[in-house]
């Protein structure tokens, strides 16, 4: 049933982009992001956070568009409020650990 009825990352990519990407469609992160180009810029939608137990920090569950993340790895993180004009809702943070969800386990894994 996925097989058939799923569209692919790629198939399905351009409406996910074309509904969440507030930038220029016809710009070089976009296609990018269109492509799922792994070689693109980091672009990750977050659709979860999961706070730590002690409530300290929080694990981001989220959907690579485009680039690679990796452990160690400095990102941006931008909020609802962020603008190219007004960069007041943005954060630099260091991506600690790096999983795949399988089932009910996380595998870690370098990039």
């Amino acid at each position: 049933m996925c097989e058939r009825f799923i569209p692919s990352p790629v198939e399905a990519a351009r409406t996910k982009v074309e509904h969440i990407y507030t930038g220029p469609l016809n710009s070089p992160v976009a296609e990018a992001m269109m492509k799922c180009d792994a070689k693109g810029p980091l672009m990750i939608y977050v659709t979860k956070l999961y706070s730590k137990p002690d409530c300290s920090s929080f694990d981001a569950l989220g959907r690579v568009f485009s680039g690679t993340i990796k452990h160690g790895e400095k990102v941006k993180v931008l909020g609802e409020g962020y603008s190219i004009d007004d960069e007041e809702d943005m954060a630099l943070k260091e991506v600690s650990t790096v999983w795949l969800y399988e089932a009910r386990y996380r595998i870690p894994v370098n990039r």
